[in-house]
């Protein structure tokens, strides 16, 4: 009897597990921790199927993503540049059905992400007074 409690309890905790990963779970913003590296398409348009990009690789490194219970906020260490050229930035962590992040570069422009899966971010770029760009970035560390 106490065998058969046994296997019953981890088939429970087995498909807890499981549905924790399915479709419709909360995001996990862990995930966005590694290095980035990304483009900003020169067409406004994200949906066109020519997008070109600036020639400039963008790099976002995120060394850490952490609940702060005291804030009630998720504390983020992370740097931004172009190339090599990587300046801290401060980051905001919405988590929904999706984790989305955003934060100011040092230029100014404002940029707000979107984690698609564990290897993408997709979103807008917005410099200071211009028009907003289309941005997306792949995860290489």
């Amino acid at each position: 009897m106490q065998k058969l409690f046994g296997s019953v309890v981890l088939i429970v905790a087995a498909v807890a597990a499981i549905e924790g990963v399915t479709e419709g779970a909360t995001p996990n913003p862990t995930a966005l921790v590694g290095k980035w590296q990304g483009e900003i398409s020169l067409q406004a348009d994200a949906r066109s199927p020519q997008l070109r990009a600036d020639g400039q690789e963008r790099t976002l490194v995120i060394s850490s993503v952490k609940w702060v219970d005291e804030s009630k906020r998720w504390d983020v260490v992370a740097r931004y540049g172009i190339g090599t050229r990587l300046f801290p930035v401060d980051v905001e962590v919405k988590v929904d059905e999706k984790a989305r992040i955003q934060f100011v570069t040092g230029a100014g422009a404002q940029v707000q992400l979107t984690l698609s899966d564990d290897q993408n971010l997709s979103g807008t770029f917005m410099p200071k007074g211009s028009q907003i760009y289309f941005m997306r970035f792949k995860k290489v560390e």
